[in-house]
This record gives C-alpha cells, structure tokens and sequence, in this order.
C-alpha cells in the first residue's frame, strides 16, 4: 500500500477514535494488526496526534479563551477549571512513568487489545444508568476523572469513554462532562508529542513525505473536529452508551478472529 494512501487511512482512525469513546489505540493497533497499516516512523504519530490536538483546540477556542481571561483576572470558573485539569493529568503521568515499558508491551498483544475493548465498552454501557445532574468541576472531581483516564493508558481502554464515564456518574452534565473530558485530553496530547518529538530529534522520520504529513494534520483535524461535534451530541441525546455496544462488539469479533487465526 502506497504510504500517502496510509496515511490517510491513519488519519481518519487517529481523527475519529481519539475522540469518539472506542479508543484509538485499540484501533490502531488492531488495525496494524488485520490491516498491516504499521505507522511508519515518529513523524506521522506527531502529526496525527498535532491534526487532533488542532481540532479540540479550534472546537473549544471560546472556552478556553474565556479560561484564560479568567485565569488572568481571577473570577470566574477558570482558575478551579485549570487547577482541575492539572491535577486531574497527573494519575496519568504517574501510571505511565511507573510503567512504559510493560504498557508499550501490550501494544504488540492483539488479544489483550481485543479484550480490553470490551472492558472499555462494558464501562460505557454503565454510562445509561449514571444518576447525572448538573455538579461543577471541582479539583477532587478532576482527580477522580484523571484517574480514569490513566486506566485508558492500557490499549483498547477508550480515554474519552472512561473520562466521560467518570464525569457522567460524579454527576456532571453531558456538555460539560465532554468539555472536560477533551479539555482533559489537551496535556495528554501535548504530552504524545513531546514524547514523538524526541525520537524526531534522533532522526526518525519514517517514509512519508512532507505533503503526505500535511495531508494526514488536515484529515485528522477535520475528522477529529467532526467526532468532537458527534460525540456531544451523543452525549446530549443520551446516546453515549450506545459507544458501548460497537466496543462489546468489536472486541469480541477481534478476539473470536485472532483465535481462529493462531
């Protein structure tokens, strides 16, 4: 397969999955793994992950102007907001500090992958009975959500999901459980890239082209601003759980087709 051609493919997973509550790394890897779509090199990673990073950025540009000016000026909800998404990325960083290597192990365990899959779409399911209600952010609801979120640093477990789970059962709103969440997801990004970068520095650029890396930041960020509008209105329908039944679904399918293929 022509590499410009896979990167899009990429693209559109990258761009749908980072948001929509079925996990991104599950798919991803279960795509290189039916698919043989390996991502080629550093480079697309830190694109794809900078085309979703743009999306949530451009998607909540209002709010998070309105945070800032309110962090600046100290009123409003902007300062408890920042403090909560803070402390709510730090479960994550400690989670993977402690253990990359063993994490990035499992990335290579397809079954694994397929099996946490339906542990991520049980998860959501549960999201049909949350009490819900109208709660605010608070600094301890944001640990409690960041500690979901560093459960989803294990492939197939949906970081959206688990966030949005967390927030909808702390008794948060739909929209604001989901602005939370993808705010939430700006460090854990910026993070990614970081991380990406680092080997880019070392020379990994893998063997795409420069317009195939400016083609697959364009398709990543349109389809990840399009699952953004998506999922919020999932969420205000009271359709999130339904997430559940495809990542039931698709990790049973996934398991049941890897048996048979051993």
């Amino acid at each position: 397969m022509p590499p410009f051609v896979k990167v899009l493919i990429l693209a559109v997973i990258q761009g749908l999955t980072e948001f929509l509550p079925v996990s991104s790394s599950g798919h991803l890897a279960l795509a290189e793994r039916f698919l043989g779509l390996n991502a080629p090199g550093a480079a697309l990673e830190v694109a794809l992950h900078a085309g979703t990073l743009a999306a949530v950025l451009v998607y909540y540009r209002r709010r998070i102007r309105a945070m800032l000016a309110e962090l600046a000026t100290g009123r409003g909800a902007g300062r408890t907001e920042a403090a909560a998404i803070l402390a709510g990325t730090l479960p994550a960083v400690a989670v993977y500090a402690a253990g990359r290597n063993a994490l990035e192990g499992l990335f290579d365990n397809a079954p694994a992958v397929a099996w946490l899959l339906c542990v991520s779409g049980l998860m959501l399911i549960t999201v049909r009975w949350s009490r819900g209600g109208d709660r605010p952010v608070t600094v301890g609801r944001g640990v409690v959500i960041g500690a979901a979120q560093a459960f989803a640093v294990l492939p197939g477990i949906s970081r959206s999901g688990a966030t949005i789970a967390a927030a909808r059962h702390l008794g948060l709103a739909p929209r604001a459980a989901a602005e939370f969440s993808l705010l939430l997801s700006v460090p854990a990004l910026l993070g990614a890239i970081a991380l990406k970068a680092g080997e880019l520095a070392s020379g990994d650029l893998g063997d795409v082209t420069g317009a195939a890396l400016a083609a697959g930041v364009g398709v990543a960020a349109a389809v990840g601003y399009a699952a953004i509008a998506w999922l919020v209105r999932a969420l205000a329908r009271r359709r999130f759980w339904m997430f559940g039944l495809y990542c039931l679904a698709a990790g049973i399918v996934s398991a049941v087709l890897l048996a048979i293929g051993r």
